[in-house]
């Protein structure tokens, strides 16, 4: 009796356990990369969060006939990307700066000169300040 009452707690357990259906969210320009192209989609099956399948709207419908569906009304979708808070705008001005830190005074003033020459006339420089070590 005591093994009966386990058993069907057990199955209660387990069947109330959540499955989410696959959901393919359609309509929408969707790009991923591979080392050898750029590969494009306008389809894409996924389950808890897991990209199943990409393709086309028809293709997935074959494969996942009781998927819930979202339409993305012509989004564009990067699946994959993963935003590590990059600074875009800090970094192209990064390098077109001239960057003077761990330069030695000697270093930095030939640097200096260098970076000035390519200058048209009227250009700022713009540099990243060398550190002073301890001066």
């Amino acid at each position: 009796m005591r093994l009966s009452r386990v058993m069907a707690a057990a199955l209660l357990a387990a069947s109330s356990v959540s499955t989410q259906a696959v959901t393919v969210i359609h309509n929408f320009s969707g790009y991923q990369t591979t080392d050898k192209a750029l590969i494009q989609f306008n389809a894409m099956a996924f389950d808890q969060g897991k990209v199943l399948e990409t393709g086309s709207i028809s293709e997935l419908e074959k494969l996942y006939p009781d998927a819930d569906t979202i339409d993305a009304k012509g989004k564009t979708l990067l699946p994959g990307l993963i935003d590590a808070h990059g600074h875009m705008l800090g970094l192209g001005q990064l390098n077109t700066t001239l960057d003077l830190r761990d330069q030695s005074l000697e270093e930095a003033l030939k640097s200096i000169k260098r970076h000035a020459a390519s200058l048209e006339s009227g250009e700022w420089l713009v540099s990243i300040p060398r550190q002073s070590r301890g001066l």
